[in-house]
């Protein structure tokens, strides 16, 4: 059962133990600090020894720490009854009133999205690194707004399909209002929140750039010499790991609480809940970063200046 505190104004605060209320901030203040350490060792290497990756690395940490922060202000949680499922806000600033609370998880799906894009546009780095290193200006800081606009499109798409698709309408608060009163101890109509969508033309490229990079380094014919070779694979192997932690740890129970409701067996007698929690995801995404970035430090270190020219466009 969640509790609930609700002041004067109608602000509200949902959270199922005292430990629970304090993890959000908790995780986020882990975040933070993991990812402004990360920041001071990118931004300490000279250019030479990372080449354009710092720029990569520095775009994800940065969105590391600005999901972190939004799920403070956002503090999201799932919820799904009998054949319904909804995203909706625990409390935080974009919390009340309702439509507040509705744009304020509408905007966290639309960062939740931004995780997918960045690995993507990761793998798709990688891939180029290994078979088309005359591509790389694209990720120098000359192109940066390509990047961003390619970003900032896709998790705009993402939140208005939620703000105009699945915002909650009077049969919505009619089929929820008792289930939510009961375990919330709060009106329907009070609470900010939305249907949830997830998008897997991510994944596919994920998986497509990943399987053409290992293609490619697994040919003896490859330009690379074995020492940037081992690099490469070093960091695609990173690379990876960092894409399976958001995997398991969110996208893919994300994608199975969306489908429950889709199954031709009767859910609604357990009631269950799950809280999202992106602020675990954000932290082991920091620490594969991590590897990702010792790695290319290290062998940039053991090999200079010809991995800094591959890994780079001066």
């Amino acid at each position: 059962m969640w509790m609930s505190q609700v002041d004067a104004n109608g602000h509200y605060s949902l959270f199922i133990t005292p430990l629970h209320y304090y993890q959000t901030y908790i995780g986020c203040a882990i975040s933070v600090l993991t990812n402004s350490t990360l920041v001071y060792i990118i931004l300490s290497r000279p250019q030479q020894t990372m080449g354009n990756y710092k720029y990569v690395v520095l775009a994800f940490v940065c969105f590391d720490i600005s999901y972190s922060l939004m799920d403070v202000i956002i503090k999201p949680g799932f919820y799904y009854y009998k054949q319904a499922f909804f995203l909706f806000s625990s409390g935080g600033l974009l919390s009340y009133p309702a439509p507040i609370g509705v744009f304020g998880v509408c905007l966290w799906t639309g960062f939740f999205a931004m995780s997918f894009l960045l690995l993507a546009i990761h793998f798709f780095y990688r891939y180029l690194s290994i078979t088309n290193v005359k591509y790389m200006y694209l990720f120098t800081l000359k192109y940066a707004w390509v990047w961003v606009v390619v970003v900032a499109l896709g998790s705009l798409d993402i939140a208005l399909t939620c703000w105009f698709t699945m915002y909650p309408t009077e049969n919505t608060y009619d089929f929820l209002e008792n289930a939510i009163q009961e375990n919330f101890n709060i009106s329907a109509r009070n609470l900010g929140f939305v249907s949830s969508v997830y998008w897997c033309v991510t994944f596919t490229l994920m998986i497509y750039w990943g399987d053409k990079s290992q293609k490619a380094l697994s040919k003896f014919d490859t330009l690379l010499s074995s020492s940037t070779r081992a690099l490469q694979k070093s960091l695609l192997k990173a690379l990876v790991i960092q894409a399976m932690v958001p995997l398991f740890f969110a996208y893919i129970p994300c994608w199975i609480c969306y489908s429950l409701p889709l199954m031709p067996f009767e859910i609604s007698k357990y009631h269950y809940f799950m809280l999202l929690d992106p602020d675990r995801d954000t932290w082991e995404n920091s620490m594969a970063e991590l590897l990702d970035c010792s790695d290319s430090i290290g062998f940039s270190k053991y090999e200079k200046q010809p991995s800094a020219q591959q890994l780079s466009v001066e």
